[in-house]
This record gives C-alpha cells, structure tokens and sequence, in this order.
C-alpha cells in the first residue's frame, strides 16, 4: 500500500473503480479497504476509516467480512480449486462477487443517507521512494500491532476456555443440522467451529475431509461468505459498536448457510 501511495497509482485507482462502487453505496476511496482485506481484514477493518461517513463505513465493513477472504484463507481456497478444475474456480469467483454485489445493493438501499461523492487530487506518476515506504511501513505495523494484540491475547484465551470446558465440542454437534443442509458430511461442523476462530483455519481444516468436487465448491463459498474471525469480530466491535457487529456476525451466518443450500440443491440436479 505505501508503494501505490508512494507512486500515485492508489489515487488513480480509487478514481476507476469510483464508478462501480457507486452502484453499491461506496464512491472509490472504498477500493482501499477491499485491496487491504485480501490481505487481512482485521487491518481493513481499521483502514475503513478513511471513508468520509458512518453509512459508508458500515457497507465496508459488512461487505469485508461477509465476502473479502484473507490471504491466509485465499491462498488454502486456491490450493482447493486448482485440484478441482478452472471451471469450479470461476464458479467459486463468480458467487462471492455475485454475493458482494447484491449484499452492497441490499445495503445501500437500505441503510438511511447518502454517500460522499469522490474528490480527490491525482499527483504526478512517480518512482517509489524506499524510505517512504519504508517509514509507512514501520509506522503502520506499529499501529496495527499496538491494537490488535491485545485482541489476539483476549480471543486466544476465550477460546481455549471454551474448548476446556467442552462448548466447542458441544456446538460441533449442534451443527449437525446445517452441514446436512448443505449436504455436507458431520464433520464439516468442526470446520465451521474452526472459522470462528480463523478463516484460514476453517479452509485448511476442508483439507483433511474426503468431499466430491461439488462438496469442496460448496463448502468453500460457505466458508467464505461465513462470519469475520474472532479478532476481525472483535475489530468490527471496537471500530463500529455492538448492534452493527452483532447484525453483521448474524448476517454472515445467514447469507452463508442459504447460498451453500441453494448452491448444494443447484449442484446435485446437475
């Protein structure tokens, strides 16, 4: 990011996508959070700050944890697909877009206001400065860091009192009912119990399951459209409040669990 900002590209490209987050509530400068999501969206979720109002704040933030997948998790789904086919990977791609599309027409005509128009300068193009980037580098780890930390140390340990005193076990099982909504084996609950913690945990956790080719494509969209991890959660909590984090974390489940169904009825006519 600080080499795009650096050599006056990230301005530039915030002006040729304006057009197309228009249609979603969004005017360009939302394309920032987006790229830095496909990294890491607890970072993203920080970074939608520079949107110029709470409305568009919201749709940002509900679109990068419903259908932006980290890197971590990415880099697994691709690992899937590419097993599978080009076919299967271009239908992968097409639903979540499909999904972001219509969750950010949903929102925008929904939420109340209006969203800023884009006015922004266009510096010269221009060869990045290493000590620039360097120096934004080091300053926004820094930042990150110093808040998300505490997070990681907070999450680590409600999770681990949770798989002490058996809950994690015991929601596996109550998770039986939907993995058989999405034709997907028992076990696929662990997976999702194992989102909850980290996306990318939830796509390695599909590595160790025999599924069908259908299966893998089902049970990839679910995780992916399935809720924020704890400490992106716990991030969307501290940035926005407690009932917008609430609604986004049930709203994942929701888009999640009826696309995978309706993807897994689709799916076995074929």
């Amino acid at each position: 990011m600080g080499a795009l900002e650096d050599s006056g590209l990230l301005p530039r490209l915030a002006v040729l996508t304006d057009r197309g987050m228009s249609h979603i509530g969004l005017n360009g400068r939302a394309v920032i959070p987006m790229i830095v999501g496909l990294g890491c969206v607890t970072m993203a979720v920080i970074s939608t700050r520079i949107a110029g109002s709470r409305r568009e704040r919201l749709i940002s933030t509900a679109l990068l944890g419903l259908a932006v997948p980290c890197s971590a998790q990415l880099g697994i789904i691709l690992g899937l697909l590419a097993a599978l086919g080009f076919g299967w990977w271009l239908a992968y791609l097409g639903v979540i877009l499909l999904v972001f599309g219509i969750a950010g027409v949903f929102l925008d005509r929904t939420l109340p206001g209006e969203s800023e128009g884009l006015v922004t300068e266009l510096p010269r193009l221009r060869r990045p400065r290493l000590d620039n980037v360097v120096q934004k580098t080091v300053t926004r780890t820094r930042g990150f860091l110093s808040e998300a930390v505490p997070l990681f140390a907070v999450t680590a340990v409600f999770i681990s009192v949770l798989d002490y005193a058996g809950y994690l076990a015991a929601l596996v099982r109550g998770l039986r009912p939907v993995t058989a909504l999405l034709g997907l084996p028992a076990e696929f609950g662990q997976v999702l119990v194992l989102g909850l913690v980290r996306r990318d945990f939830a796509a390695a956790g599909m590595t160790d399951l025999a599924l069908s080719s259908a299966q893998v494509f089902v049970g990839l969209v679910v995780i992916t459209l399935f809720v924020p991890c704890v400490l992106a959660m716990a991030m969307i909590v501290k940035e926005r409040d407690l009932k917008s984090g609430l609604l986004m974390w049930v709203g994942s489940w929701a888009v999640a669990l009826l696309v995978g169904g309706v993807l897994a009825l689709v799916v076995s006519l074929l």
